[in-house]
Parts: structure tokens; C-alpha cells; sequence
């Protein structure tokens, strides 16, 4: 069983090593990696250029065409892959020596399953500090489908490994249009669409960087262009949605995360599209008098600033947020819970033995 391991690049020259001899010392050793890079600026092509001609199972592409970004470079990958199984691993993020070989082993002992989901953990400088995991896998009461709608993403992009056959046979690939919140969109996609997920939730088998000697790929999250990227895309998602199965039980999941951002970036932009706030009201149900203000006050905010009234809109800033972020989002979900004391002594004593 041959594994295809995905990874874009762009510009990470420093680190990108780090993620490579990751795989290379993986205890399986049937794998390809397809490193597609966005047309980097420094000299990520020579760093992975050499590592490619030491090692077969390294294929280097370059992205070809106007559309750039991760996205983009996801799909060239999984066009070119050859492998059984799929996994899409960020340039910034490392896995474990036994990631690979217990995540064939058990899609081996499951045949029916279409995608494995693992946990994972932050680390800083290296994967033995990791103090808390990316989330919890599992939420009792809550379905994967709803907790991603609420923002509270079960698992992080490098968690998952796909049958290839599932991701081809679904055709699900990630939006090239999007510039924040590609993988929250392809995961909500693969979930709606039906198919066998299985988790395995014993010790974390990646591990995502948050570091402050090194730019990871979400420091820009905040960033107006981003943001307004999130609400259209929440706006596409809403429509397949209901296409698809309705959004009765999802609606005020999706309706929080939405507004979530949509105050965001009235706070960052100081106003908002107006074309999002109407995506925001279509998701109101008829008689939700509360989103209902919401939508009202929002639409208040953006005529404040349209009228110039600055000192106003600063007052509406600190009230709007009060009532929407403390009020609305009082019973919205957490995650990144800490890693226990038991969990990390078994994680150091494994990385250890990997020298």
C-alpha cells in the first residue's frame, strides 16, 4: 500500500527540512512525497531540489498557471499522486516515526473506513514540548459536522488520511478560490457528502508548529482580506448545504460562526460588504428574534461608519461586542484542551526513541 504525503510550499526554505526528514524516518517506508511549490521567492526550490535528488520518493513540482496558493498546490498533488492513501501535510508541521505505519495498519484493518482521523498537538521548537493537543476527537452529543460548523475544527488538515478512491470518487478538492479556511470548507464538504470515519484517538501522530522565531501558515488569520474570504466562504457553504440536506439542524452553527466573523471584521475594516451582512440575515429562521437584533445592530454599525460618525461607532464597537461576543457565543465551544501529564511522558519516551 503506497502512501501519497502532500505537501505546498511557498518561501520555507528555513524549515521545510524539518517536515521532509520527518517522513524519512518514518518506520514505513512506502511513501511518495509531492511537494508543490507556489513559485517560492528564496531558495526553497534548491533546499528541496537536493533533498529530491538523495531521496526517489521525493517528487518536486512547481505551479504552474495564474491561481496560486496552498489550495491550488493541494490539488496538483492529488492529480499527480499514484498512492492508495492521502495525506495532506502542511511544510511547517512534522510527524512522529510511527505516524505512517499505524495509520496504514489500521486502514488495513478497515477496509470500509474512507478516511482515518488522528489527533495531533502544538509544539514550538520541538514535538516533546507539546503541552496541548489540537482538539478533542470526540465530543459526546456533538457530530463532527455540527462542532466544524461552530467552529471548533475536530481535526487540523495533516490529521486525516484519505483513500484516494473516496476523494476521487466524491470529487472533493479544495476551493482554489479561497485564502482562509480551505481545509474547514474541504472537511465540512467531505462530511456532508457521506462516507466511513474512523478515529484514532491514542497518542497524537502530527505535530503543528506555533512558534515565534517562525511565521506559521495562520499567522495571517486576522488579516480583512482573509476575513472577508471566510464569510463568502460561509455564505457557499450555507447554499450547498441546504441544497443538500437542509440546514434546520446545522443553521445556528454555522449562523455563530458566521458572526463571529462578520463583528471581526467590522472591527478590523471598520465596516463590512453589506452583501455579508444579508448572507448573515438569510441565515436568521423566522422568529429567532435574537439573531434578528443581531442582524439589526450590524446593519446599525455599517450606518454609523457610512455617515463618518467616528467617536459613535467607537461607542457601537464596545456595546455591539459585549452583546454579540459575550452574550451570543456564551455556550460556543472550546478545544486544544492540555495534554495530561501520562500522554506526555509516553510522547517523550516514543520521540525519544526515535534518536
Amino acid at each position: 500500500m503506497l502512501v501519497s504525503v502532500i505537501m505546498p510550499v511557498y518561501n520555507r526554505a528555513e524549515i521545510v527540512g524539518e517536515a521532509v526528514l520527518s517522513l524519512q524516518h518514518q518506520t514505513f517506508e512506502n511513501w511518495e512525497l509531492l511537494v508543490v511549490d507556489d513559485i517560492s521567492s528564496d531558495n526553497t526550490p534548491e533546499v528541496l531540489g537536493r533533498l529530491a535528488a538523495k531521496d526517489s520518493r521525493i517528487r518536486y513540482f512547481q505551479r504552474q498557471g495564474v491561481l496560486k496558493g496552498a489550495s491550488v498546490c493541494r490539488n496538483i498533488g492529488l492529480s499527480e499522486s499514484r498512492g492508495d492513501l492521502v495525506i495532506f501535510l502542511d511544510s511547517d508541521d512534522v510527524l512522529p516515526h510511527w505516524c505512517l505505519e499505524e495509520r496504514v495498519l489500521l486502514m488495513q484493518e478497515h477496509p470500509e473506513t474512507d478516511a482515518l482521523i488522528s489527533n495531533g498537538a502544538f509544539f514550538r521548537e520541538h514535538p516533546s514540548d507539546a503541552s496541548k493537543f489540537w482538539n478533542k476527537l470526540t465530543v459526546e452529543g456533538k457530530p463532527d459536522l455540527e462542532r466544524f460548523l461552530d467552529g471548533d475544527p475536530v481535526w487540523q488538515t495533516s490529521g486525516a488520511t484519505w483513500r484516494k478512491l473516496f476523494l476521487t470518487g466524491k470529487q472533493l478538492a479544495f476551493n482554489e478560490f479561497a485564502k482562509s479556511s480551505q481545509d474547514w470548507e474541504f472537511h465540512v464538504h467531505a462530511l456532508l457528502k457521506g462516507g466511513s470515519f474512523k478515529k484514532n484517538d491514542v497518542l497524537p501522530d502530527y505535530f503543528v508548529r506555533r512558534s515565534d522565531k517562525v511565521d506559521t501558515i495562520s499567522v495571517n488569520h486576522l488579516s480583512t482580506e482573509k476575513i472577508e474570504n471566510r464569510l463568502q466562504l460561509y455564505i457557499e457553504v450555507s447554499q450547498y448545504h441546504e441544497s443538500l440536506m437542509g440546514l434546520t439542524a446545522n443553521r445556528n452553527k454555522l449562523q455563530r460562526r458566521f458572526l463571529k466573523d462578520i463583528y471581526l471584521s467590522q472591527l478590523v475594516n471598520n465596516r463590512i460588504d453589506s452583501a455579508k451582512i444579508e448572507g448573515f440575515r438569510n441565515l436568521v429562521r423566522p422568529g429567532d428574534r435574537k439573531s434578528q437584533l443581531i442582524y439589526s445592530i450590524l446593519k446599525f454599525g455599517n450606518s454609523l461608519q457610512q455617515m463618518k460618525s467616528g467617536i459613535i461607532f467607537k461607542i457601537y464597537r464596545k456595546l455591539a461586542g459585549l452583546f454579540i461576543l459575550e452574550k451570543y457565543f456564551e455556550n460556543a465551544s472550546f478545544y486544544r484542551s492540555p495534554i495530561g501529564s501520562e500522554v506526555s511522558d509516553e510522547l517523550v519516551k516514543r520521540l525519544h526513541i526515535q534518536g
